[in-house]
């Protein structure tokens, strides 16, 4: 496999290697110093390097961690999402670090709840679905199936509601993710994510002692 690497890392910390073009009018140079503006270096201490190759034939997704390496799709169409990829990508290293941190009962408690207003909500377009789908933090399965039921522009107005985006209601951990990105972004509403960001600022503090 033909691996270009760079000189200049992100933060002098993360690696950056590139095993596909990307779209004509996109640059490495820039899409690292709009990482280096997104993302503190010291959120990025889970990961060593970012590899931009061909994903299609590992997985359907735009993005996969591996270890300590982040892997992004070159077949973005812009240089923001390819960040937002990166940035939600730290998320999940940060999630399985700190994991024993982020998985508070608290945290917990704020996710549920949301599923539960969200429930309440589509209840009233779909009156045949269960609480006990909207219940589960890891598995998406159930609540993915029971909202299918639903027109997805339903299920999409109210779940706005009451998280960042749709795939923020999915499991735990993409709402971690989600929200650590919309956080970057400065995009959270602070009344509503309070757990959330009492948990976020611990971990801030231990990235940086380490």
């Amino acid at each position: 496999m033909a691996q270009k690497s760079y000189k200049k890392k992100i933060h002098d910390k993360v690696t950056v290697y590139q095993t596909k073009k990307l779209p004509t009018g996109m640059k490495i140079s820039r899409i690292m110093k709009s990482i280096e503006k997104t993302i503190p270096p010291h959120f990025l201490s889970e990961v060593e390097a970012l590899i931009i190759a061909d994903l299609a034939k590992i997985t359907k997704e735009e993005r996969l961690l591996e270890g300590d390496t982040i892997f992004i799709s070159n077949e973005h169409y812009c240089e923001p999402l390819l960040v937002e990829n990166f940035t939600l990508t730290v998320g999940d290293s940060l999630y399985k670090r700190y994991s024993h941190i982020i998985c508070d009962d608290l945290l917990i408690k704020e996710f549920l709840l949301k599923r539960r207003d969200l429930y309440y909500d589509l209840l009233t377009v779909f009156p045949k679905l269960a609480l006990s789908d909207f219940l589960s933090t890891e598995s998406p399965a159930d609540f993915v199936r029971s909202i299918r039921k639903i027109e997805f522009e339903d299920v999409l107005s109210n779940t706005q509601k009451y998280f960042v985006n749709y795939e923020s209601s999915l499991s735990l951990e993409n709402y971690f993710s989600h929200l650590f990105n919309a956080h970057m972004c400065g995009q959270i509403r602070k009344r509503d994510y309070k757990n959330f960001l009492s948990i976020i600022k611990n971990i801030e503090k231990m990235c940086k002692e380490n």
